[in-house]
């Protein structure tokens, strides 16, 4: 048995005459060349969908960020609506009691609740920048709204000069 595994191993190739024979076959075919034109075109098309892929991907996370921030901005929208439709409800009933009491005691209450409800506008208009022009309207708007302007102040320009 020894012998003849010694005379199937000198009758099996090694490594090095598959290769051997491999060239010479590519060679008398023409292989080489085909296959390197093959590999290139390849290569560059593999290149090419990596590219884009990259590009899509990038695409991707861009409007995955664009949409939490829209999601973002619509909870904080309705956030305010909810305010606002609060604000709304106080004005109807401050009108509305008003035109219900004549008492001097109630008309007090009254002007008290239509203050609270004229402060919650003016601060919405703080968020929509446009509460500073809103001042001048009358002495009632300007003191009510003074305090919410000065609680927050923004200066425009540069940084601070030493």
């Amino acid at each position: 048995m020894v012998t003849d595994q010694n005379h199937l191993s000198d009758s099996t190739p090694t490594v090095q005459e598959v290769i051997r024979y491999t060239k010479i076959l590519v060679q008398a075919f023409g292989l080489d060349k085909q296959n390197a034109e093959v590999y290139n075109t390849l290569f560059s098309e593999n290149r090419a969908l990596k590219k884009q892929l990259e590009d899509y991907h990038f695409q991707y996370n861009t409007l995955k960020k664009r949409v939490k921030r829209l999601e973002r901005n619509v909870k904080s929208l309705e956030t305010e609506l909810e305010d606002l439709d609060e604000c709304v409800d106080r004005l109807k009933g401050a009108v509305h009691k008003g035109f219900s009491y004549s008492s001097e005691s109630s008309e007090d209450s009254d002007s008290v609740e239509i203050i609270e409800v004229l402060e919650q506008i003016l601060h919405f208009l703080l968020i929509d920048k446009s509460l500073y022009p809103a001042l001048f309207i009358s002495r009632l708007w300007y003191r009510c709204g003074a305090p919410i302007l000065w609680r927050r102040i923004e200066l425009k320009g540069g940084e601070a000069e030493d």
